[in-house]
């Protein structure tokens, strides 16, 4: 009886042990199909925007598994897969400990405004056990955008896009992206005005890396007036978008110098002081003076030059004390003596391009009241564009007579 008692408790045992292996394969437990994944991430996503998606195994049995090594690959149309910016094929096999920080990063390359595209990762443990689980994303272009401006090297705009001549080798363009989500990964400039942009020699079809947006631009010496600029933006798809600035090129300020001279050397002396003798007798009954020498006016000779073919001149003359001094026209092609300067509205003299010429004189009658002694006269140049210069001389007036 008792050799039959132990014989059916190791019939037990062995019955045990099978249902114990059998709940360790087959039951509750992670070795045949081991894990879920949990994939996070966005959808419609931008084009060539980097996106990171995060990659979770889920452990779920209750039993501990005998094959914890795990493995990954990953799988998606038309995109780069990168894992701490080492770019993934398809059929590589990644090892958990392997992901950085468990996740990848994803780069959609797709054009295709409407089209899905779909991750697929495949896991699976040592004994070859393969589970897999896929995320679809919406992909979207967004469309470029950008601003223009024209600022000086203190990076303050130009109103109205004006460029003052002094500026024009540092002029300073700035292009603002509007869309951030689009990163622009470089410019081209077309335009002849262009010589260099940030001391580079550029053509028409030169990529500038984009960087700060911000771009120095040379003239070309003779670049004047309105001078149109196309500015092409690049973005990471290389998807172009041009639009167009138009620069307003102040012409360089003219040039004025002024000389002067006597009826006999007409216009040679530079100096800032003007004399004029004069010559007379001074009577008593009724008192007052009477020049009898000969002309001591002063030829004003005003050079001009100027560099916009359209701009005009006129001259304006301000006298101090105002009873001092005369003047009048001479001429700009002519006898200065007798082809007087045109007048404009306000009767001021116009001048042309070159020599013109005015006339100053003591401001003499021969009356008691004859003004003499020292003042100022100060020429102003006034030209159609705003700008102006200016000249002052200093006057002495001396009366030199005898008593009759």
């Amino acid at each position: 009886m008792n050799k039959i008692f132990k014989l059916f408790l190791c019939c037990m045992l062995m019955i045990s042990c099978a249902n114990d292996e059998e709940n360790i394969i087959n039951g509750n437990s992670d070795y045949k199909f081991p894990f879920d994944i949990v994939i996070t991430g966005e959808s419609n996503l931008v084009n060539n925007i980097p996106l990171d998606v995060s990659i979770h195994p889920i452990i779920s049995g209750d039993i501990e598994n005998p094959n914890p090594d795990y493995k990954f690959k990953f799988s998606l149309m038309d995109a780069q897969v990168n894992n701490g910016g080492v770019l993934l094929t398809k059929d590589t096999w990644l090892n958990y400990e392997e992901l950085t920080d468990g996740k990848l990063t994803l780069i959609f390359n797709s054009n295709n405004n409407s089209s899905a595209q779909t991750l697929t990762v495949t896991m699976k443990n040592s004994q070859g056990y393969e589970t897999s689980q896929t995320k679809s994303f919406g992909v979207s272009n967004q469309e470029l955008d950008f601003e223009l401006s024209l600022l000086d090297n203190q990076l303050n705009p130009f109103p109205n896009n004006v460029v003052p001549y002094d500026q024009r080798e540092t002029t300073l363009i700035k292009v603002e992206n509007l869309v951030s989500t689009n990163t622009i990964t470089g410019v081209k400039f077309q335009t002849n005005a262009i010589l260099s942009v940030n001391g580079i020699p550029i053509t028409n079809s030169t990529i500038i890396p984009y960087e700060s947006g911000v771009f120095t631009i040379k003239y070309k010496p003779d670049s004047y007036g309105v001078q149109p600029i196309n500015v092409i933006a690049i973005d990471q798809q290389n998807i172009e978008l041009t639009k167009g600035l138009i620069a307003d090129l102040k012409y360089k300020v003219f040039d004025a110098n002024f000389t002067w001279g006597t009826s006999s050397s007409v216009a040679t002396n530079t100096s800032d002081l003007l004399e004029f003798y004069v010559v007379g007798n001074w009577n008593s009954s009724p008192y007052h003076f009477t020049r009898t020498g000969g002309r001591t006016d002063k030829y004003i000779k005003i050079n001009l030059q100027k560099y916009d073919p359209d701009e005009t001149f006129y001259l304006e003359c301000i006298r101090t004390p105002n009873t001092l001094l005369k003047y009048y026209g001479g001429s700009s092609n002519g006898n200065q003596n007798t082809d007087p300067l045109d007048t404009n509205w306000q009767g001021h003299y116009i001048l042309e391009e070159g020599s013109n010429y005015v006339i100053l004189d003591a401001n003499f009658v021969a009356q008691s009241s004859t003004i003499w002694g020292s003042g100022t006269v100060t020429f102003k140049l006034v030209s159609s564009n705003g700008n102006e210069k200016t000249k002052n001389y200093n006057i002495n007036v001396y009366l030199n007579g005898s008593l009759n």
